[in-house]
């Protein structure tokens, strides 16, 4: 999101159709009046597998000319920029060529799952439901502790005055940058690690926004397997302007929501302290931020102060404030969206309501911090005045001039915050039980950003509702523990299903085509991954496994009810030049994303796991040094 100076519109994602329960492998696909409706709410509908010709009754030749021109139509799809598309694959495979295939029976016909693509422009919203979360809830998901409280909610709370205990580290000043998006996250992050370190201290914690804003944008190598060492975003000047293309600093005038951080962070591209190659040294003037902060920050996986392990979203609605409050109170702070026009607010910016019908031009276009409430706040203090009283604690950016020393009052009832998520991170720190030594990963990346400055031109990926399975192949490097297994959900109240297999060959062979989906109980283990919030989550193994260097490994998820599915697309596309506020040249967006051929998605009848070669899923496998009190198989 956009600084004070330059208001890059940031907001949330428009499409939020209910969860709803099934048993249906797939949902029907929208006809041409419901298709209408999405796209008018920021959901661009992408043409299914099947949706211009059905495969059903087709010979074997028209078969695979039917897949193979669906192919040629999605890559043409991408062509206004530029796209490179896997290689097409056969839609028969011969269980003779290929081990994996169930044996004496006939060559199976891979006939790919039909759901309907469709693209969400600006930040994602997580799907949620018109239950009450907590009520819904069992008590055993993997984040209750954090959404839950055993005491009232207390009328006034302030992480910064818990006990005589602050746990907010002070107020930032990002200057003519545009990363408000950034120094909320780690201030978010910061908090975090303040509640649970008490040999913190608020004072002497920073952490680096350079860093993460840099490796938003520039190619960041040192990945486990170099697993998405080829998924980057970078600027690119198509000549010379003898300025920004000098100093490869245009990142600093990237706006950006929560999908970036998110992305950067739970890869474990950071954070690192704030020191050095690592410090914004000038925030002010319109040639200085660019020319004097050019050092190029430390390596983008070395170093990192802590590791974010779970980044917990949910709608800012009315009915899940008390869950806003107990993730404020158990993580320190929330991050959430705001539109920063002078007209919402109140005298030295001290109060914000915004109360115009959210869309139709009203985004959100600057991310805070919110660190408290105070249900007491009159209405009237407010510009315009709300309906009730009550209104949450925010830190802000933009130093300590602004507001009451850097903070505001921001209504509960706020149209930008009522209709976009909060985020709280979860973090480890080396020593903790959630601390792991490797994170094995082949999706960077959430969003496609085609604008630096209007985020409701960008971009994220993802198939409608469904319940299918999908996953990701994995060999480790050396004989180690599995400990955990993490991924992005876009619902709230999640039941899913996980299981772990061990597969023939080795990490040397090339990944099968497709995979019988076996039985749950031929796994190494399975189990029940549940959460009541929506966005990452990382859930601990109840036994660590003992895994074989260069084995295979294939992790599958189920989803216990119909959800979209984030991806991130294969593709290498150049958008056109772009320019700051005052008009430099800050080049064109290049984003080039490779499929790694690791992850899978089931096939139509659900026996197959059929490899994607266009996309990769955002899951991640966390290991730890080999143990002597591992499970062996």
């Amino acid at each position: 999101m956009a600084i004070l100076f330059t208001l890059a519109a940031c907001s949330s994602g428009a499409y939020d159709a209910e969860s709803e329960d099934g048993s249906e492998l797939f949902e029907e696909i929208p006809n041409e009046e419901t298709s209408s409706a999405l796209e008018a709410e920021g959901v661009k509908s992408m043409p299914s597998d099947s949706e211009e010709n059905s495969s059903a009754d087709l010979t074997d030749e028209e078969l695979q000319g039917y897949i193979e021109t669906e192919i040629e139509n999605e890559i043409a799809n991408e062509n206004s920029g530029r796209y490179d598309s896997a290689e097409d694959e056969d839609s028969e495979v011969d269980s003779d060529e290929d081990e994996n295939a169930i044996e004496g029976k006939a060559p199976i016909k891979i006939i790919p799952i039909d759901i309907k693509k469709i693209e969400v422009n600006e930040a994602i919203v997580i799907d949620d439901t018109s239950e009450d979360l907590l009520e819904a809830s069992s008590g055993t998901e993997v984040d209750f502790e954090s959404v839950s409280c055993d005491e009232d909610l207390p009328v006034f709370y302030s992480s910064d005055q818990v006990d005589n205990k602050d746990y907010i580290t002070p107020v930032r000043n990002q200057g003519f940058t545009a990363l408000c998006w950034n120094y909320a996250a780690l201030g978010a992050v910061e908090s975090d690690l303040l509640i649970h370190h008490e040999e913190l201290s608020p004072d002497s914690l920073n952490l680096s926004e350079k860093h993460g804003a840099y490796y938003n944008m520039h190619k960041a190598t040192g990945s486990v397997l170099g697993g998405i060492d080829d998924d980057y975003r970078e600027f690119e000047f198509l000549e010379d302007d003898g300025f920004l293309s000098d100093y490869d600093t245009s990142y600093l005038s990237v706006g950006g929501v929560t999908d970036y951080c998110l992305s950067i962070l739970t890869s474990w591209k950071g954070p690192v302290v704030d020191e050095d190659n690592n410090s914004i040294h000038v925030l002010k003037g319109q040639n200085d931020i660019y020319t004097q902060n050019s050092d190029k920050p430390s390596g983008a996986y070395d170093n990192a102060f802590c590791h974010v392990q779970n980044v917990l979203e949910v709608l800012a609605t009315e009915k899940n404030r008390n869950i806003i409050k107990s993730l404020i109170m158990k993580h320190g702070s929330v991050t959430a969206s705001i539109n920063s026009d002078d007209s919402f607010w109140t005298g030295k910016k001290v109060a914000l309501y915004d109360y115009k019908p959210y869309g139709e031009e009203n985004y959100a276009d600057h991310e805070i911090l919110i660190v408290g409430w105070n249900d007491e706040y009159p209405a009237e203090n407010f510009i315009t005045r709300p309906e009730t009283d009550g209104a949450f604690i925010c830190k802000n950016s933009w130093g300590e001039k602004y507001g009451a020393s850097g903070y505001f009052y921001l209504s509960y009832e706020d149209s930008i915050l009522c209709n976009n998520i909060v985020a709280a991170y979860d973090c480890a720190m080396p020593g903790d039980n959630n601390w792991y030594d490797k994170n094995y990963q082949y999706a960077a990346f959430l969003t496609h950003i085609k604008d630096p400055i209007v985020d409701q031109r960008n971009v994220v990926y993802m198939y409608d509702k469904n319940n299918a399975s999908y996953g990701m192949l994995f060999s480790p490097e050396e004989d180690e523990v599995l400990s955990a297994i993490g991924y992005f959900s876009m619902n709230t109240l999640n039941n899913d299903k996980v299981s772990v297999y061990k597969l023939g060959g080795s990490e040397s062979d090339e990944a099968g085509e497709y995979y019988n989906l076996p039985d749950s109980d031929e796994s190494i283990i399975t189990m029940d991954c549940k959460s009541v919030t929506g966005g990452y989550h990382t859930f601990p193994l109840k036994k660590s496994i003992a895994l074989e260097k260069g084995k295979r490994y294939l992790i599958t998820i189920t989803p216990g009810k119909k959800q979209r599915l984030v991806y991130e697309k294969a593709l290498d596309y150049t958008t056109h030049p772009h320019k700051d506020e005052w008009q430099h040249n800050l080049g064109a967006i290049h984003t080039h994303n490779t499929a790694s051929g690791h992850c899978y998605l089931q096939d139509s009848t659900g026996d197959l796991m059929i490899r994607q070669d266009d996309k990769d899923f955002f899951i991640k496998v966390y290991t730890r040094n080999k143990k002597a009190d591992a499970e062996t198989e």
